[in-house]
Formats: structure tokens, sequence, C-alpha cells
């Protein structure tokens, strides 16, 4: 009775770790880059995400679009699935000058990309593999 009862923290410390399993950073992710153009003209500056359909295991993953094109690193890219993607594009509003900066709060840009493509879009990507990078090419129209 004696070697139960001081093997239990043991025996439990191993039934947490079997039945956790691994955090979200150990995931196994390919990396995704590409090009993303609005009305046959790129996004100068804007973002993009890919939200996991029911039946994926991820969270959503993104990255920003600079002068049309995005890459997000394996670590923090794609897992096996599928995701819906989500694009905004962002200029400067009317009237107001300079380049659009995403960090700046007082920055005075809008987003001009239709919720057709973001909000409710209905472009899907399906992941099959992890073993090499995903080259992915998005030609919205207006």
């Amino acid at each position: 009775m004696t070697k139960i009862r001081d093997s239990l923290p043991w025996m439990l410390g191993c039934v947490v770790l079997l039945t956790t399993g691994c955090n979200q950073g150990d995931r196994d992710t390919t990396s995704v880059s590409g090009s993303v153009q609005y009305a046959n003209k790129p996004i100068t500056v804007g973002e993009i995400r890919f939200v996991p359909t029911l039946g994926t295991k991820s969270s959503t993953v993104g990255g920003q679009i600079h002068d049309g094109q995005f890459e997000i690193a394996a670590g923090q890219g794609l897992a096996v699935g599928e995701y819906r993607v989500e694009v905004l594009g962002y200029r400067p509003r009317n009237g107001s000058t300079g380049p659009v900066d995403l960090m700046d709060p007082e920055a005075d840009y809008v987003q001009y990309v239709p919720v057709k493509h973001n909000k409710n879009s209905q472009e899907i990507v399906a992941v099959q593999s992890t073993d090499s990078p995903l080259a992915l090419d998005f030609a919205l129209p207006k």
C-alpha cells in the first residue's frame, strides 16, 4: 500500500501530461505566402486571416500584407485542415496624406475591401500536408 501511495503523485503527473497534449506552439504547421489583389490591383497595406472551419483543430492565423505580398512563418503557419480566408485592405482616408501605418493609433485610414472578402468570405483553403511551404495567390473581384 505504501508503494502505491508513494508513486501516486508521479502517476497523476503522467496522466496530466498524457491528457493535455502539446501546446499550440508545438503544433505541426507549414509556412504560407503569396499575393493578394483586389479589383486587379495589389493591396498595398492590409491583413490576411485564415479562420479555421468547423472540425479544424487550429486557431486563427494571420499576417500583414505589404505591397500585395504576405508571408507567415511555419511556427505561426497553418496546420492540416480547412480555413476561411479573410482579407482586409487599408488606404488613406480621402484628404489625408502619407502612407498607412497600422501601428500608428492616430493614422487616418479606412478599410476598403468589401465584407464579402473578409467577415462574410466564402473563400476556403484546404491544407492537406505541412511537409512543404504553401503558396497562395488571391485575386479578389470588386
